[in-house]
């Protein structure tokens, strides 16, 4: 086992591979981390070092839930949860969750942590996501409706009006379009249209709603979940950046910002 102070200089590079096995306790706050963990670097009198999580466990800490340093077991359940929100038409209930092994209550926590929002929030944002994009296709607001699952037209339209500010027949013109990432350092979020990036920030970060409503009002466009060819191209380019791959990105990039900001910025640049 390394010394206290050296683990702790590992810590503080932040370097995921270069302590493996090491875990870090802060007694001021009772949790444990792994290396690479994007949470501030607690004093070194407060820190405490184990070789395994069961180690730190038994001493009384609890896991970090920035970093997960025992993983995310429901991690391959819920990925398979997100990928059949997208196919099936009817919302997924407690009990098709029970069938799949899975508990509400582990699935509330999950998508309140990765999404800021609950379950039933996120199925309901996505299926009128699916019915603006069909709109936006040319066809009817039937076929809208059918493809968000809603069994009533009056409760189909109520609640596009409530998400989108407009009626079906309406449509979401030039919608912004949000999607998560995963990365080393922790989860982003990601704003972008087919033309450029509008966004992108850790999802801890305090300051994010209020970003989000001024790019949304700046912008004076709806956002819906999904995913456009600027969000694969940013994901790629950030893969290859943590690989120490890239150092200069190529995805175009939208400056939401007042006459001076953009003046600002365009100086600084």
């Amino acid at each position: 086992m390394l010394d206290a102070e050296t683990n702790y200089a590992l810590f503080a590079r932040r370097d995921a591979e270069a302590a493996p096995g090491v875990i870090l306790a802060v007694t001021s706050t009772g949790i444990f981390c792994r290396a690479g963990c994007p949470a501030r670097l607690p004093k070194f009198e407060n820190c405490r070092f184990f070789s395994s999580t069961e180690a730190a466990e038994r001493a009384g800490f609890r896991a970090c839930l920035r970093c997960h340093p025992k993983g995310r077991p429901e991690a391959p359940a819920i990925a398979a949860l997100i990928a059949d929100i997208e196919t099936v038409e009817a919302p997924i209930r407690e009990t098709d969750l029970a069938a799949r092994g899975l508990t509400p209550g582990t699935v509330r926590r999950v998508f309140r942590q990765r999404f800021g929002q609950s379950f039933s929030a996120y199925q309901r944002e996505r299926r009128l996501a699916r019915a603006a994009e069909t709109l936006q296709a040319g066809e009817p607001v039937i076929a809208a409706q059918l493809d968000a699952g809603y069994g009533s037209a009056s409760g189909f339209r109520a609640a596009y009006a409530k998400a989108y500010g407009t009626s079906p027949s309406g449509r979401v013109e030039d919608p912004l379009f949000i999607a998560w990432l995963e990365t080393p350092l922790g989860q982003m979020v990601v704003l972008a249209d087919e033309a450029a990036l509008h966004l992108s920030e850790f999802v801890d970060r305090k300051a994010l709603p209020r970003q989000m409503a001024r790019i949304r009002r700046m912008a004076d466009r709806p956002v819906v979940l999904g995913r456009t060819g600027v969000t694969e191209q940013f994901e790629d380019e950030l893969a290859a950046y943590f690989a120490g791959e890239l150092q200069t990105f190529a995805t175009p990039i939208a400056l939401n910002g007042t006459d001076f900001q953009q003046r600002v910025w365009a100086g600084l640049c």
